[in-house]
């Protein structure tokens, strides 16, 4: 008995150890959810505040989606916050009632120049800066890619380079100045609901669902984490390795560009000055959610329970009356504590 009880003791041990250190994510969102709910209980878990979470988590959200296609390959994408704001940008001179020419003056200032019929007829339909998003960001996903495997520049480079191109590009586009006049079609989509249930919210769990499901269940999502895993052995494996690439840094780039029609569907503005630092908050999401930064681990799940980790702990600090100093000060510190235990279960690992 007693020695049977010695040769248990180890595996249990090592099997509580495994089980918190596979959930250790979750256990922290949970207790973080606990804590503040028991420094603010008559605020935080209240409906309406879950639901605005939810609403604020969607942009970054389909953002963090698409980086953890990235980093699971193994690169990194910096230009999603400056593509985002491009797509958004774009977004905003298709859904302008009267189309791309009444974009910065609005039917109201345009005077009798155009009767109303005219601007319904020159109205593009709700379809048209919806798809023109994806495209832009896919295209500037596709740069980066084909830079990336083709070039054999690190992703570092292209990517940071690419953020400062499309910063400048939206700044040409819009001319410095934002686009305010939108279709109530359009603003329908960040701002509506459907029981109580913002669009954005069942946009972005539409969107992990189907990434989830690629990523998991398709020979494309196994070929990402061969590729971020090993990349030599995965090319000899038969892998396309430079299409995997291009593919991923696509989806990282469409999702950008999703993001960013949203972003300007719910603001009801087009402007060039959003979207700095969305991709520091995607990669911090993702990290804190598992994702490796050496490539080939992590999922969808735990990154959007990444973003609903920095998220309620900014909303929680915004209760408790603490600034965005304070709430940057913490999120540098998690971002930090995430890559130190990604490092020590890498080295685990081999």
């Amino acid at each position: 008995m007693t020695s049977g009880t010695k040769r248990n003791d180890p595996g249990q041990g090592g099997g509580i150890k495994q089980l918190l250190s596979k959930h250790a994510i979750l256990i922290a969102f949970f207790a973080l959810v606990a804590i503040m709910a028991i420094a603010r209980p008559q605020h935080f878990l209240t409906t309406r505040n879950m639901l605005n979470i939810l609403r604020q988590t969607a942009v970054i959200g389909i953002i963090t989606v698409g980086m953890t296609f990235v980093l699971i390959s193994g690169g990194i994408d910096l230009s999603v916050g400056s593509v985002l704001s491009v797509a958004g940008i774009v977004c905003a001179y298709l859904a302008a009632p009267g189309g791309p020419a009444m974009a910065r003056t609005g039917f109201t200032e345009r005077g009798a120049g155009m009767t109303e019929a005219l601007a319904a007829a020159a109205t593009f339909p709700l379809i048209v800066p919806v798809v023109a998003s994806v495209l832009v960001g896919a295209a500037f996903g596709f740069v980066n890619g084909v830079f990336v495997a083709k070039g054999g520049i690190a992703p570092f480079i292209v990517t940071m380079g690419m953020m400062t191109i499309t910063r400048g590009i939206a700044l040409i586009i819009s001319g410095g100045g934002q686009l305010p006049y939108l279709t109530d079609i359009f603003k329908m989509i960040g701002r509506g609901s459907i029981l109580g249930i913002p669009y954005l919210g069942i946009i972005l769990i539409v969107v992990i669902l189907i990434a989830a499901y690629v990523l998991r269940q398709t020979c494309f999502g196994r070929h990402v984490y061969a590729v971020g895993g090993n990349e030599t052995a995965a090319h000899t494996s038969g892998v396309r390795v430079d299409r995997v690439k291009i593919a991923v840094y696509m989806i990282s780039g469409m999702c950008a560009g999703f993001a960013g029609m949203l972003l300007t569907s719910r603001t009801a503005v087009g402007s060039p000055q959003v979207g700095a630092g969305y991709e520091l908050d995607a990669i911090a999401s993702c990290v804190i959610g598992g994702v490796s930064l050496t490539g080939g681990v992590g999922n969808v799940f735990g990154s959007f329970l990444g973003v609903l980790f920095i998220a309620v702990m900014g909303n929680g600090m915004d209760m408790i009356g603490l600034t965005t100093y304070y709430q940057s000060i913490a999120k540098g510190i998690i971002i930090i504590l995430a890559v130190l235990y990604d490092m020590k279960s890498s080295k685990a690992s081999k």
